[in-house]
């Protein structure tokens, strides 16, 4: 009897059951919901001004709500060599940055203006150039350069001369009044020779020396062009005697202090110790000029044939703690610029006991006004070393100089 009441409750709960999960899905509508639309994403809203921000954030500039932290695996990278640019060194400052002076800009901040009476012409920005399409250019502010390019005398046979006259260079010595003019001569096509002229100094700046009557048949004279009675600047006449007719070539012999900066990678940064060494002289020249591991000079020589060839030497006397003693670094070339802006590529010749053998120079920008920047690239010393460049720009201080004196052409 008992076993018989417990079947008859067991199926009276399962009617039960049925019965409310049919009502439930008749209420439901006997279906699962569809999805609801994706909503469209609201437009960024746009801050007119840090303030605004602040306002709707509810937190200061100075108290910002804190992020969500964020456990993040570390990565594993590969141990290279951290590369990161030094700031432009200076020596001597001018308070501009290299781009100011290729460009023609004013300093931020002048340290010593411009000498009175110099303007800076072709302030345009660089362009890209056609290396293919290069001009032998002058290296300075002023215009003498322009006056003995529109005075002197432009015959084929003195084209021709101009054309064999090398670098030429000019040095006085105050105490003496002595003199010293050396010019290379590639004389009809014969390997190029230097000849080296001596004599005095006239109260007027004026120097003449060489004979005519002996080979190579050549007088030279010079005169010191800068207005307060200095001989940075020199123009030189040569005069050949032959028996067709006498040849003659004018040049301009500059040798000036410059400016230098520095730009390039920091110290330590590719292995690579010769460049280590050079680029601590550069940086400690801006802080501990004249010191140890520091450039005690710079000379900006250049030459300008009229009509004819130019050239430059860029030349840093540097003391090395390491070394005990000055060591020189020097480098040469033609005194190129492309005929639109002022990019270039042009090797030159390094001049240095401790550099020359591991070490490229090219010469990649010229303004014609004195501005050049020479790329320096350290060859690796080994497989685990880097090759590395440092970039030179090289300004050069101008001198105010006196118009030219051409009584004969």
């Amino acid at each position: 009897m008992r076993a018989q009441v417990q079947r008859i409750l067991l199926a009276w709960m399962a009617v039960t059951a049925l019965i409310l999960t049919a009502a439930c899905s008749k209420k439901d509508g006997g279906s699962t919901p569809p999805p609801a639309p994706a909503k469209k994403p609201a437009p960024p809203v746009i801050h007119e001004s840090p303030e605004e921000l602040e306002r709707e954030s509810g937190t200061s500039s100075n108290e910002r709500a804190p992020r969500p932290r964020q456990d993040v695996k570390p990565v594993e990278v590969s141990r290279v060599p951290r590369r990161k640019d030094i700031r432009v060194v200076q020596l001597d400052p001018t308070g501009k940055t290299p781009n100011q002076i290729f460009r023609g800009l004013p300093p931020a901040s002048p340290v010593e203006k411009m000498p009175e009476g110099v303007s800076v012409v072709d302030a345009s920005p660089m362009e890209e150039s056609d290396e293919t399409d290069l001009v032998y250019s002058g290296s300075a502010v002023d215009d003498l350069r322009r006056q003995l390019e529109k005075s002197v005398s432009a015959s084929q046979r003195n084209r021709k001369f101009a054309a064999e006259v090398g670098f030429t260079s000019f040095d006085v010595d105050w105490n003496s009044k002595s003199a010293r003019l050396t010019v290379e001569l590639e004389l009809d096509g014969k390997a190029p020779k230097t000849f080296t002229f001596k004599g005095k100094l006239d109260k007027s700046g004026k120097f003449k020396s060489g004979d005519d009557k002996k080979a190579p048949h050549i007088l030279v004279e010079a005169t010191c062009m800068d207005r307060d009675g200095g001989c940075s600047t020199a123009h030189v006449r040569l005069t050949q005697k032959r028996l067709r007719g006498n040849r003659v070539a004018h040049v301009i012999a500059r040798n000036t202090d410059a400016w230098v900066y520095s730009e390039g990678d920091d110290e330590n940064s590719g292995n690579h110790p010769l460049y280590d060494e050079f680029i601590h002289v550069m940086k400690t020249s801006a802080h501990y000029p004249g010191g140890a591991n520091s450039i005690m000079g710079v000379s900006f020589a250049t030459s300008e044939t009229i009509h004819g060839p130019s050239s430059f030497s860029v030349s840093l006397a540097m003391t090395m703690a390491n070394a005990g003693q000055v060591q020189e670094v020097s480098f040469f070339g033609p005194l190129m610029k492309a005929s639109r802006g002022d990019g270039l590529n042009l090797p030159l010749q390094v001049l240095s006991k401790r550099y020359a053998r591991q070490s490229q120079a090219r010469l990649v920008r010229n303004d014609g006004r004195g501005n050049l920047q020479i790329a320096v690239t350290f060859a690796k010393p080994s497989e685990r070393s880097a090759e590395q460049t440092a970039v030179l720009t090289v300004a050069r201080k101008h001198q105010l100089v006196r118009p030219a004196e051409l009584q004969q052409p």
